[in-house]
């Protein structure tokens, strides 16, 4: 390439020149004009034109030489740039593959490096662990003799410790031996203060004889412990009676507004166990009647179940134990509660109470079960009872009239007496004759049996609204129209004031279809507590009722004999066993109690007889007899009363 640039370079200096030569010929030419041209300087020119084509032909012959070797050397040069190309592919990649041998080694490097460190620091602490442990046994280091007397030592040591361990294993019987005696000496406590709260409770029954109108009244009271009492006392509740030995309380309760059913089931002859039953498809409500008829069941009409005021009929099958609304009745009798209602047959007649707008009612209805209809009963005439709430219904036997007594007309307590001619369907207002009658009251119970009106319990209202509980009792002769008061809390509650003032009522309370009224109290925290029965006896079923006492008396009852032995300081007693199962008694147990209400067992054995030692002068005492029998069972009689002498010598 650059041979061929220097030969261009002459060869164009050459041109120049022959150019130059003839410009000056030219010029010459055009000055002289006259001047003839020199044959030695045109053989100058063609031979210097000769050379220059020589030299120009040279020039190209020697430029297609170099141009033939420009192609060669770019083809090498392309061979050579595809070699190159090939030799820096396989560069790059040996390159990466230094680069990530580069990386490994440092990652090793690193991770050998925090190796390092970490043993370093572990060949530290293990330094320092070897210094420590060095110090301690440089510390414990001893002589041998130390060594030797201190192996003796702990030998002795697990010598004692053996001994100890055995004491210990005997004090662990010991002990062991000393908990059960206190587990039975417990039980023993809990069986001895259980059968003082059953002794307390039968000391509370009792009976009264009073003359009314010149005929005999016998008042029996019982009273039980409810035992498992873990349900409340139920707001606007019922009681009512389902046969021989079960209660069923219906109702919302006051703490937890909770539909209930609960039974009160008679337990082993003295008590009443009380739980929970299924709602069978029974919705809780309360202040709703609850009625029993026999054959029937208990029916339960209106209430309220939570917001709602019900209008419907439901009967319970005591023996299926299940709820059930009467199919096809068609009642024209609104929803009601606090209403009251009263059977007769197979008819439930309910008057009064709150409608479900919160006015109260002045209707008397009547719900025929057997036609399966409710209807209103209309007057004949204009004078009719003040609409009322809680008042009470009894029916005379022959099912005719309709007696009520009392209620509450919005804030005032009524005290008027009126009575319903069933045929005449005429209301009549009662007036009694002079005397003392029953204060006004609400939320009570009263019953019609053979003339008499006995009427008993209720609330009325003090001065500030707040209510009072009556405990009164009281019996009118609806052939005189003459009120006697036969108790005024004395005998059924043990009251002396005949109220509970700025209280709730804290019972329950109804006559079942024997006439007996049954009340259901409560404790001072509010639990279901004692069940107290009070038969009321007079006329025909007074002398029925002592028949059946004859027989019962001798073939069921466990009784004191009515002659005792008394002297200053003993009493001998005799009892007579009950004449059925009499052989499976196994033992009896004698308990008394003094006037300060301390009760005590003195005698437990087979025989039937026994003197009680070591008593007070003229001072009365009270007997109660247990009889065991060898299933567990066991029977009580009734609390007696015997009195020890006036004398220091017997």
């Amino acid at each position: 390439v650059g041979r061929h640039a220097a030969c261009h370079g002459r060869s164009s200096g050459a041109m120049a020149m022959a150019k130059k030569v003839r410009s000056n010929g030219k010029k010459k030419d055009a000055k002289g004009g006259k001047e003839s041209k020199s044959g030695g300087v045109d053989r100058m020119l063609e031979q210097t034109l000769r050379k220059l084509k020589k030299d120009n032909q040279k020039l190209r012959n020697e430029a297609k030489g170099l141009a033939e070797e420009l192609v060669r050397v770019k083809e090498e040069m392309e061979s050579m740039k595809c070699v190159v190309q090939i030799h820096s592919e396989h560069a790059e990649t040996i390159l990466r593959y230094g680069e990530e041998r580069a990386q490994e080694v440092e990652d090793r490097y690193e991770e050998s490096e925090t190796q390092r460190i970490k043993l370093q620091a572990e060949l530290d602490m293990t330094k320092q662990a070897l210094a420590d442990e060095k110090r301690t046994s440089d510390d414990l280091r001893v002589t041998a003799d130390q060594i030797e007397r201190i192996c003796d030592e702990k030998i002795k040591l697990e010598e004692r410790i053996e001994e100890q361990g055995n004491q210990i294993q005997q004090l662990e019987g010991d002990l062991k031996t000393l908990e059960e005696k206190a587990t039975g000496v417990k039980m023993e406590k809990d069986m001895l203060a259980d059968e003082n709260e059953q002794y307390q409770y039968s000391v509370l029954s009792g009976s009264q004889l009073k003359m009314i109108h010149q005929s005999p009244w016998y008042f029996r009271k019982k009273c039980y412990k409810i035992r498992a009492t873990s349900a409340a006392q139920m707001e606007g509740g019922t009681i009512a009676s389902t046969g021989q030995s079960m209660l069923i309380l219906l109702g919302m309760s006051d703490s937890t507004s909770e539909d209930s059913v609960v039974s009160l089931t008679r337990n082993q002859l003295w008590g009443f166990k009380l739980s929970r039953l299924e709602k069978n498809g029974f919705p809780g409500r309360r202040y709703h009647t609850c009625n029993y008829i026999p054959n029937v069941g208990l029916v339960v009409f209106g209430g309220r179940n939570s917001d709602l005021v019900s209008d419907k009929l439901l009967v319970f099958d005591g023996k299926g134990g299940k709820w059930a609304s009467i199919g096809g009745f068609h009642s024209e009798v609104p929803s009601l509660e606090c209403h009251c209602s009263v059977t007769f047959g197979l008819n439930l007649f309910v008057y009064g109470g709150v409608l479900a707008d919160g006015k109260l009612n002045a209707e008397l209805y009547s719900l025929e079960l057997e036609k399966r209809k409710g209807s209103c009963i209309f007057p004949v005439t204009s004078t009719r009872p003040k609409p009322r709430k809680n008042s009470v219904l009894a029916v005379t036997d022959d099912g005719l009239m309709l007696w009520m007594f009392g209620g509450q007309h919005e804030g005032l307590v009524l005290d008027d007496l009126y009575t319903f001619d069933l045929e005449k369907k005429k209301w009549e207002q009662q007036v009694e004759h002079s005397g003392p009658r029953p204060q006004g009251r609400a939320g009570h119970v009263c019953r019609y049996s053979q003339g008499f009106l006995l009427l008993s319990g209720g609330y009325s209202m003090n001065p500030n609204g707040a209510r009072v509980c009556l405990l009164d009792t009281w019996v009118l002769d609806t052939g005189m129209m003459k009120w006697y008061k036969v108790d005024d809390g004395s005998f059924l509650w043990q009251s002396t004031s005949g109220a509970l003032h700025n209280q709730q009522l804290s019972y329950m309370h109804s006559f079942d279809a024997r006439g007996r009224l049954n009340i259901v109290s409560n404790d001072i925290d509010g639990n279901i507590d004692k069940l107290t029965t009070l038969d009321v006896l007079f006329g025909d079923g007074l002398e029925n009722d002592l028949d059946d006492q004859g027989d019962e008396t001798r073939s069921s009852r466990l009784e004191f004999l009515e002659d005792c032995e008394a002297g200053a300081t003993q009493i001998g007693l005799a009892w007579r066993p009950p004449e059925r199962n009499a052989d499976r008694i196994e033992h009896f147990k004698l308990m008394v109690a003094n006037n300060l209400g301390v009760v005590k067992e003195v005698y437990r054995g087979k025989s039937m007889q026994f003197r009680v030692r070591k008593l007070r002068p003229s001072t009365e005492y009270i007997f109660c007899l247990k009889a065991v029998y060898a299933d567990g069972s066991y029977l009580w009689s009734d609390p007696k009363s015997f009195k020890t002498r006036h004398g220091d010598k017997e």
